[in-house]
């Protein structure tokens, strides 16, 4: 390496050479002058010497001819002392050496001169001279001084006007350096004013041109400049509110970007974060540094990949989702991630980039939809299996009462010790349990028939305490904790008997040995997030029951299949599975909603919810007196499009005492109103038929016979004379199906009551 030049001063410089140029000329001027007087004045003073020789012979010749020798010798002591010459040796050819003087002091450029001395051609001496410089060294001396005196002012007045010429040199020159200092500190607007001089104009001119070029360039600059870091702002701004947590790291795996929505989804605020390496970043997820998915992008790790629940990769992209178990308040959290690379304009890699979102909820819906569709699914199979139950009931239950009612009428003959009465009992006896077990079916199509009223079940569960004890035995206690303030419900106190014996009979079965059964009732108000979960209840207030048992428990595969009818655990012989397939259909009739909750080993828990009743209580007015069931010639309709049960409903109505009109279609029934002679007192008809329902075959014989009154009868009611499985408040109707009594019972009422119908307890 060079070494560094020291700097200096450029007009210094010039000022230097300027002195030193002139004082050379000035030197070698007084140089070539000295040297030509010195030569001038030896070339004369040479002249003189050789004048001065002739002289000196001339003078001498006389007296060294007449061998004068003290005349000779004081002549040469004159041109001694006149300092002519500087030394002189005399000679004589008679007497030899007459004087002799030397000085020392000869001078270097005229030689000494000899010369002889003859007179007529005789030989009478000689002499030899010499010459002193003296005086042209004092000239020399002289003219040296006065030429130092000349030099030294030449030099003071080179400097004074060296002086002078770099102030007025520089005058100019300092504004351009002002202004260079101007844009040196960023002012590039900086102008210089045009001088007197127009060579340094010319420089002024080029400087202001190029000064305001790097105005403009700045200018430019600046615009790029503040293009850049708007850009750069808006490009961090749209990350920092990204909707998805993103971070980005550089090439070193130090953080440069935290976001915002990281910063909530982790609780790390950025300044925290920020510039940090060594795999900060996935400390706030997995609670150690390790790499992870951004870090997957260059790092390929099948052990790692195996953290995350799915993985897949593009060229440059990797998609991942993953499980924290720890986030989200230890209630865990399903993160979906993106990494990608990041490159800069050049096409090198600066960095990579990971966005991640929150999908839990998302999960929570997927998994919540898929309840949904799976309870969705069991809701349809148990409507379809309703519907099946609905239809196999109507049709036992016209078989039953052909049965039933022949068995009746065919004991009414026979004498109690008569063989076949025992086993016409025995049929009788079997047809009363097949009618239960069918309205135990109707009770799961929710097309039993009831009879609501407004009732605290608080109150229905103190009357059955008694009752269900009995029921369970001595082995396994009841608990009743009774909801404060308990709201009224409508339904039928039937049924409420029905919820409460299925359930302690099935908590008691779940039981080995001893154990406790728990009631309990609440008031409870389910909102819209309960009812997404609950697709079949509605947001409302309800009446909860709950039986709970410390029995066996159920797993999972049992709970979705115990509401099937016919579907038991329990050993052959020991259940006929119908009691919990009663227990949904009560509740679905009732507009209300059960959920089960049951572990292995630890037993079981049903809840029901009622709806509310929140309207003003209808109260049903009953007869304390036992009805008069014989017949009094009162002639009836009756219409039935099964003949099996036309021909067993003339026999039994006969039997008691009435006279029978029957009709196996509504045509044929109108008919005979339109034709009969005799006033025909009351319809019995059959509510579902080919060509109309009961209901519409009703309202048209009223035309013919206002004061006729009715009695419906069915398999199971329709919504001709019921909605929902709830009667219609002017209609009377039987059940099949029914025995002589029940028919007895059912027509006097009809018939007695005042008014075109009733509704019959």
């Amino acid at each position: 390496m060079l070494p560094k030049k020291i700097a200096h001063s450029l007009l210094s410089e010039v000022q230097f050479l300027i002195i030193l140029l002139s004082m050379t000329i000035m030197i070698a001027v007084v140089a070539a002058a000295a040297l030509y007087l010195s030569h001038s004045k030896l070339s004369s003073l040479r002249s003189h010497s050789l004048v001065t020789a002739d002289e000196l012979a001339s003078l001498l010749e006389l007296p060294l001819y007449n061998v004068d020798n003290e005349s000779s010798v004081r002549i040469a002591k004159a041109f001694l002392s006149s300092g002519k010459i500087s030394g002189i040796e005399l000679r004589s050819i008679a007497d030899g050496t007459l004087f002799t003087h030397l000085s020392g002091q000869d001078a270097s450029g005229i030689p000494d001169i000899t010369r002889d001395i003859a007179a007529g051609g005789m030989p009478l001496g000689s002499f030899t001279i010499t010459f002193s410089d003296a005086e042209i060294r004092e000239s020399q001396k002289l003219f040296l001084s006065i030429s130092l005196a000349i030099i030294a002012s030449v030099l003071l007045a080179n400097i004074a006007a060296s002086r002078y010429i770099a102030r007025r040199v520089r005058r100019p020159f300092q504004t351009i350096f002002s202004a260079i200092e101007k844009i040196s500190a960023g002012n590039y607007q900086a102008q210089i004013e045009p001088t007197e001089y127009r060579d340094i104009n010319t420089l002024v001119k080029l400087f202001n041109n190029m000064a305001g070029k790097i105005h403009q360039k700045n200018l430019e600059q600046k615009r790029i400049e503040e293009t850049l870091v708007n850009e750069r702002q808006f490009l961090i701004d749209v990350i920092d509110f990204l909707p998805d947590a993103t971070f980005i790291i550089d090439t070193d795996r130090r953080v440069v970007v935290w976001n915002r929505a990281i910063e909530t989804l982790t609780g790390i605020p950025r300044e925290d974060i920020v510039g940090k390496g060594e795999f900060a970043y996935a400390e706030p997820f997995f609670g150690r540094r390790q790499p992870i998915l951004i870090d997957l992008l260059d790092l390929p790790q099948p052990e790692l990949e195996r953290n995350y629940k799915y993985i897949r990769r593009t060229d440059t992209t990797i998609f991942a989702e993953s499980y924290i178990a720890h986030m989200n308040d230890g209630r865990g959290m399903h993160l979906w991630g993106v990494a990608a690379p990041i490159f800069d304009h050049s096409g090198k890699r600066s960095g990579a980039i990971e966005m991640i979102r929150d999908v839990t909820d998302l999960k929570l819906a997927e998994e919540e939809k898929i309840h949904l569709q799976e309870q969705l699914l069991q809701t349809q199979k148990m409507e379809s299996v309703g519907r099946l139950a609905g239809g196999v009931a109507h049709d036992f239950n016209n078989m039953l009462t052909v049965i039933l009612g022949h068995t009746q009428l065919a004991m009414l003959g026979l004498p109690e010790t008569d063989p076949t009465a025992a086993h016409l009992q025995i049929i009788e006896e079997t047809s009363r349990r097949s009618t239960d077990l069918v309205r135990q079916l109707l009770a799961f199509a929710r097309k039993q028939t009831v009879s609501p009223k407004v009732i605290d079940i608080n109150d229905t569960i103190e009357r059955t305490q008694a009752m269900l004890k009995r029921l369970i035995g001595e082995d396994i206690s009841i608990t009743w904790k009774p909801g404060q303030g308990l709201w009224p419900v409508w339904v039928d106190p039937g049924q409420v008997d029905q919820l409460l014996i299925n359930l302690c009979v099935n908590a008691r079965d779940a039981i080995s040995g001893v154990g406790e059964i728990g009631l309990e009732t609440a008031n409870i108000v389910a909102d819209a997030g309960y009812c997404r979960v609950n697709p079949e209840s509605l947001p409302g207030e309800y009446v909860m029951l709950a039986v709970s048992d410390t029995g066996c428990g159920m797993d999972k595969a049992t709970i979705d299949r115990i509401f099937e009818p016919f579907f038991t655990t329990k050993a052959i012989g020991k259940g006929t599975g119908m009691g919990l397939a009663t227990v949904y259909g009560v509740v679905r009739q009732n507009k209300g909603f059960i959920n089960v909750y049951s572990e292995l080993g630890k037993g079981t828990t049903f809840k029901v919810y009622l709806p509310r009743f929140s309207g003003e209580e209808i109260e049903i007015a009953t007869t304390g007196e036992q009805p008069d069931t014989t017949g009094r010639g009162e002639t009836i309709l009756v219409v039935e499009d099964d003949t099996l049960i036309l021909d067993i409903c003339r026999e039994m109505l006969a039997k008691l005492g009435y006279q029978v009109l029957p009709a196996e279609s509504p045509g044929e029934a109108l008919e005979l109103m339109r034709t009969a002679k005799e006033n025909i007192h009351l319809l019995i008809t059959d509510v579902v038929m080919p060509e109309m329902n009961g209901r519409d075959l009703e309202r048209q014989l009223k035309e013919i016979n206002p004061s006729l009154k009715s009695l419906f009868i069915s398999g199971y009611t329709a919504e001709a004379i019921a909605h929902h499985g709830v009667l219609d408040q002017d209609v009377c109707f039987l059940q099949k199906p029914f025995s002589l009594q029940d028919l007895a019972v059912k027509v006097r009422q009809a018939l007695d009551v005042p008014g075109t119908s009733r509704h019959a307890e």
